[in-house]
């Protein structure tokens, strides 16, 4: 009889470790992760309705109750842990631990990068591109067909050799010019020598309007002199009714007048 109990007693024993000592059911909560503890016990991991997360198994090492916890934390730091080991015995044979562990997840700082250098666009500096070199300085003749016969008012064509010189005079302010006006052979002397002043005060007024100080301006009328093509020809009398402006040096001097 004796010897039937203590059977009884052993089978009952190693009922209670098969089924405590390896993984153990939760009371509480719902298991979220399993984790492998350092003696090779798989223990369970669970979250309690006071906010702790508990893991449940035969080895205390509150190690594996922060790595639960700290699974829980994805992309953020855990933070003000606290860990609670309780201990209870299953028929005074297996020891089963209840290890909990609570913290706070905060979100991951985020990385610094490097504000981004812009590397300011070098301004734009307005040239001409159709002036030409000459003894008397750098000469811009303002267009092809500046003014129909007998006439001082700019065309389309010379209003926008106008702004053109305007914006390389505003990049370049030291500079100064002189506007000179010239005519074909058309009629008398008299008229045309006025007719050629009329036509260099035209551009510089046009100037002024853009933004050119009047200052740096000076005007000169040649007339019919000094023509750039034939005067028996129609073409070359438009060419000849021109306006070419004279640049300074960087200093506002002209090199040499006509």
């Amino acid at each position: 009889m004796k010897r039937l109990e203590k059977q009884a007693l052993a089978g009952i024993a190693l009922a209670s470790f098969a089924l405590f000592g390896g993984c153990v059911s939760i009371e509480s909560g719902t298991i979220s992760e399993s984790h492998t503890a350092s003696t090779g016990t798989v223990v369970h991991a669970t979250t309690s309705q006071d906010g702790f997360l508990e893991i449940f198994g035969t080895n205390k090492d509150t190690s594996q109750a922060n790595k639960a916890l700290a699974s829980q934390c994805t992309g953020s730091r855990l933070t003000d842990v606290v860990d609670q080991v309780s201990k209870r015995d299953v028929l005074l044979l297996v020891q089963i631990y209840t290890i909990r562990a609570q913290g706070v997840c905060l979100p991951a700082p985020a990385p610094v990068l490097p504000t981004p250098v812009k590397t300011p666009a070098p301004p734009v500096v307005h040239q001409l591109v159709h002036a030409k070199k000459t003894k008397r300085g750098l000469v811009f003749t303002l267009g092809s067909v500046l003014f129909a016969t007998d006439k001082d008012n700019l065309n389309g064509n010379a209003r926008n050799s106008v702004h053109e010189l305007s914006s390389y005079l505003q990049d370049h302010p030291s500079r100064n010019i002189r506007i000179e006006g010239y005519t074909d052979s058309t009629g008398s002397n008299k008229y045309n020598q006025a007719l050629s002043v009329r036509r260099a005060l035209a551009v510089k007024a046009a100037l002024v309007k853009e933004g050119v100080r009047k200052e740096r301006i000076q005007t000169k009328g040649y007339g019919p002199h000094f023509p750039v093509a034939t005067n028996k020809t129609a073409d070359g009398r438009q060419l000849n009714r021109r306006v070419e402006v004279v640049i300074s040096d960087k200093n506002g001097h002209f090199l040499k007048n006509r």
